[in-house]
């Protein structure tokens, strides 16, 4: 049987890990803070995490189960064979957090685990990480409804691409938010996918 301090330890040090990065730059955690945080030795640290890269992996677990979470609760009320819908909302989101939990998404998709992630041969169906896992299902779904010929890695990049380009331009002032023009995307990208029987 786990002893239940060291889990509860683990457990605490991830959420403050998560709490830091969906307030500050991933790049600043520190496991010494992490530690007086939680109060525990700066060794103690170590028991839970061999270093600083484990416990950034560890808190991108969570940090992503809670965004595959939101995703699944504000795509819930459309037809799940929608795949064209939910990518369009998910989109939408994507841009909305950028906006409002821009570190968090700085985290979740740019920190060196999910960098490597991207890199790995065959990402698109290899990721183990639960939101762009989900993402990557409802980009499956969209190339079988449109038939498109394009491969599925490409159809993401293509979409991921614009969803955050178009992000970091709202946040960084360049443009206002108009959710229209997350849709023409969409469809402009479905248009070009290498069509056989549009549907």
């Amino acid at each position: 049987m786990a002893d239940l301090r060291t889990t509860d330890t683990r457990q605490r040090i991830v959420e403050y890990a998560v709490k830091f990065v969906g307030e500050n730059d991933f790049h600043l955690l520190s496991l010494r803070t992490a530690a007086k945080t939680v109060g525990i030795a700066p060794s103690a640290v170590y028991k839970h995490f061999k270093s600083k890269d484990d416990l950034l992996n560890a808190a991108l677990q969570e940090v992503s189960r809670q965004f595959e979470t939101d995703a699944i609760q504000s795509v819930a009320q459309l037809n799940p064979k929608e795949h064209r819908e939910i990518i369009a909302k998910l989109g939408k989101m994507i841009v909305s957090w950028a906006g409002t939990r821009p570190h968090a998404v700085a985290f979740l998709f740019f920190s060196p685990r999910a960098l490597a992630e991207y890199r790995q041969q065959n990402f698109f169906t290899n990721t183990e990480e639960p939101f762009l896992r989900y993402m990557s299902q409802e980009v499956a779904g969209l190339k079988h409804d449109y038939h498109l010929t394009e491969e599925s890695d490409l159809l993401f990049t293509k979409l991921w691409s614009f969803i955050f380009g178009y992000a970091q331009l709202i946040v960084n002032g360049a443009l206002t938010y108009d959710e229209a023009v997350v849709d023409s995307m969409i469809d402009d990208i479905v248009k070009n996918g290498g069509v056989n029987d549009a549907k």
